[in-house]
């Protein structure tokens, strides 16, 4: 008579069967983590002196030894430069691949049968199948990161650091993977085919992404959301403020991100972080739950699900909230330019579809699918619910400005800046219209005054909520594009951020005043008159370097047509710079936005070589930025009129060839969506129609197809303009002619072509100011 076998050798015997059905399975999952982690990394490390060859003649040059890999780093685990998220995709979705190979044969009658009756019970058959399968992926993770870790002791020695950080990623795969393989295990337990097991697996592990994503859709109808949008910092730092990114820790995908990101390279100049132990402490509990939940409903299974669709009610309900609401969020989103009720009835629309679709696909009977649709208005109601709550603005958020008593600071992306402290790195003409860059974020404003400026001006642009984009009628009824953004921290340490892409033209004007506040007077002062700190990087020292470089101050005639060099020594360029500065910060930005006289004329600042002397020569251009700085002079600017009146001729401000004709064309404005965004995500900057005119002068033989000023039309814009040429006309417009103005009112762009060859400049003439003929003539 046969001795039966024992459950532990039947235990044993179905553990070995499993890895070798196992192991084919978790080769790609193997492979992945060896090509994306560990070859990466050793073509990294190993390729780096033929990629510095090609650039050691210049430090050679430079008279400075050529760094080695040992005197940057102190080990690279895996160059976070090259980006986490195909790692983690491979990590987290090839041990599915695993599971559906182990757990399959839950869905097929046959094969259930076959196992049941191997004597084993259900937990341990459950039981082995999963353990069989975490070895594999144990081994699959261990071998990768010993690779490492062996070239890692070889090329830079060995360190606590290093042998902590090993352990730590190891511990991050195993653990990402294990999650992975336990949900599959988990959800095969409960569903009846094969394609619930492998689609429903998916989904559960990319679930809380899916919700992100679907609310980031969602808050950015919201007005005033900053999700879903970029923040540019005056470290040349870019911040896309997202709930999906923003909540990486609750996200599988990411969970090797933020649980070890931050220790898989150490270089010198940097301190070493502990990895998060703390995470990867509870996603381990997690996973341990998963599978203690995948067992107990192996063991209450029934085998007669087999086959059968749509068996897993708390499943499907997953499944058809996380698609529906992804659908809802997106839709949301792509009708922005829609009315609001159009957006949310869209919206509905859109999710009634994917619950339709995706019970038509499980039920694939009419008479089921019916019974489903019972429940279809419960689901209508909570999205309808759900976007009534978005568009009147989500309880409160859109409205939402903190008490001053609470901030501690701000900082503010200001729509204009006469001296472009941050960002803008330039307007660009595109026949008479004009478009700027999205501005970085000014920090720094902490004072009473201050923030009683910005809580105002933001309160009040929070409470027009989203008009319309107007591009017809009169200027100062429009509402436009642009990029204003808010950052408070407060004083418990929390952050909360504001982002508006469009405002009334009558609001705008008045976020001119952030120019009075005592931060950017500070600001202007910083630049203009201090030293920039050598080991800084952001743009503010950028700046000041780039005006501690000049060496040669320009004096331009107040229609720039002439231009005479003021020899100054440093001591003088500094002391005229101070002058420069103080008067800035005594002007009203009213003054310098809406003069109310034309410039005396301007001064520059520029580094002398042969390209700025060859530039200078053919056009010159009112300009807020460096390379080269160029300012208007005006009458209440007394410290610099001063300066030049005791360094140079102040009689050289009022010497101009005479004008042999005007030409003039209205000056349009514009705002074309479609030069919105350049670049490629995430890299991406917003342009939109800006409101800023900055004149400038051209050589006669300056390119007619090109703007020789970035904020204004190019030549052949006036091609069809109306001519002037009686001297009393012209000495009436000109009396009128402004080479810097905030284009909030309507107006005409004007030509003046000098006499004797002296070239071309362009100002522009507010309809306000505009004699009678030039606006019966001009259309």
């Amino acid at each position: 008579m046969k001795r039966k076998a024992q459950p532990a050798s039947l235990a044993a015997t179905s553990f070995r069967r499993a890895l070798a059905t196992a192991l084919p399975a978790a080769l790609p999952y193997f492979i992945s983590i060896l090509l994306l982690f560990t070859l990466s990394t050793f073509i990294d490390i190993l390729g780096y002196d033929s990629r510095i060859a090609q650039n050691a003649q210049q430090y050679i040059s430079a008279g400075e030894p050529v760094p080695t890999l040992q005197s940057l780093y102190r080990y690279i685990l895996f160059n976070t430069e090259m980006g986490f998220l195909p790692l983690q995709l491979f990590a987290i979705l090839m041990p599915v691949l695993l599971g559906f190979v182990l757990f399959r044969f839950m869905a097929n009658k046959r094969t259930v049968n076959v196992f049941y009756s191997l004597g084993l019970t259900r937990r341990s058959l459950f039981m082995t199948r999963y353990l069989a399968g975490q070895l594999l992926l144990l081994l699959a993770s261990l071998l990768p990161v010993a690779a490492n870790l062996i070239l890692n002791l070889a090329f830079f020695g060995s360190c606590r650091e290093l042998w902590i950080s090993a352990a730590a990623v190891l511990a991050a795969l195993v653990v990402m993977s294990s999650l992975s393989f336990a949900v599959t295990a988990a959800v095969f337990s409960c569903v009846g085919t094969v394609s619930e097991g492998v689609v429903y697996s998916v989904l559960s592990l990319f679930s809380p992404s899916i919700l992100l994503a679907g609310a980031d859709g969602l808050m950015s109808r919201v007005w005033g959301s900053p999700f879903g949008t970029t923040f540019e910092t005056m470290d040349f730092g870019r911040t896309i403020y997202s709930l999906l990114l923003n909540f990486q820790q609750v996200q599988p995908v990411f969970l090797l991100k933020t649980s070890c990101g931050q220790v898989c390279q150490l270089p010198m100049n940097e301190k070493w972080a502990a990895p998060n132990g703390s995470s990867l402490l509870l996603w381990a509990l997690l996973t341990v739950g998963i599978v203690a939940l995948g067992a107990f409903l192996f063991q209450r299974r029934k085998a007669e699900i087999c086959g059968f669709l749509g068996k897993n009610r708390v499943l499907n309900v997953l499944g058809v909230v996380s698609a529906g609401f992804l659908c809802f969020g997106a839709v949301f989103k792509v009708s922005a330019p829609l009315p609001d009720f159009a957006a949310v009835i869209l919206s509905i629309l859109a999710y009634a579809a994917v619950y339709c679709v995706f019970y038509l696909a499980l039920t694939r009977d009419g008479k089921r699918f019916r019974k489903k649709l019972r429940f279809l208005p419960v689901h209508l109601s909570a999205a309808a619910l759900l976007g009534v709550l978005v568009v009147t603005g989500f309880c409160g958020f859109s409205s939402y400005v903190p008490a001053i008593s609470d901030v501690q600071s701000a900082d503010v992306v200001m729509p204009n800046q006469s001296i472009k402290l941050s960002g803008y790195s330039g307007t660009r003409g595109i026949d008479n219209q004009v478009f700027s860059e999205q501005g970085d974020l000014v920090p720094g404003f902490s004072s009473e005054r201050d923030l009683q400026l910005i809580t105002r001006l933001h309160r009040q642009l929070a409470e027009v909520g989203r008009r319309e984009l107007k591009k017809e009628g009169p200027l100062k009824d429009r509402t436009v594009r642009t990029v204003i953004q808010f950052v408070y921290t407060l004083k418990d340490g929390r952050q909360v951020r504001r982002h508006y892409e469009r405002i009334p033209i009558s609001l705008l004007t008045q976020f001119l005043q952030l120019e009075d506040s005592d931060r950017y007077h500070a600001l202007i002062r910083e630049v203009l008159t201090t030293e920039p700190e050598p080991e800084a990087y952001d743009r503010l020292n950028y700046m000041k370097e780039q005006v501690q470089a000049i060496n040669t101050v320009l004096l331009d005639s107040k229609w720039l047509a002439k231009e005479r060099e003021i020899p100054l020594s440093e001591l003088q360029r500094r002391e005229l710079l101070r002058c420069i500065s103080d008067d800035l910060c005594a002007q009203p930005a009213q003054e310098r936005y809406h003069p109310s006289a034309p410039a005396l004329g301007a001064i520059a600042f520029i580094h002398r070589d042969g390209e700025s002397e060859r530039e200078s020569s053919f056009s010159r251009e009112i300009s807020g930025t460096p390379a080269p700085l160029r300012i208007v002079i005006t009458r209440d600017m007394t410290n610099t009129l001063a300066f030049i009146r005791e360094h140079a001729s102040a009689d050289f401000l009022e010497e101009d060839p005479p004008i042999r004709r005007l030409s003039v064309i209205r000056a349009k404005w514009n705002d074309n969506p479609e030069i919105e965004m350049i670049g490629s995500f995430p890299y991406t900057f917003t342009w939109y129609a800006a409101l800023e005119f900055s004149g400038g002068w051209g050589s006669v033989g300056f390119p007619s197809d090109n703007a020789f000023v970035s904020s204004g039309p190019t030549l052949d814009a006036f091609q069809f303009s109306c001519v002037i040429r009686d001297p009393a006309q012209i000495k009436e417009i000109m009396s009128h002619a402004y080479l810097n103005y905030f284009l909030d009112t309507d107006g005409y762009y004007v030509l003046a072509e000098f006499e004797e060859g002296r070239g071309y400049s362009i100002f522009f003439l507010p309809e306000s100011e505009a004699p009678e003929s030039i606006r019966n003539a001009v259309n």
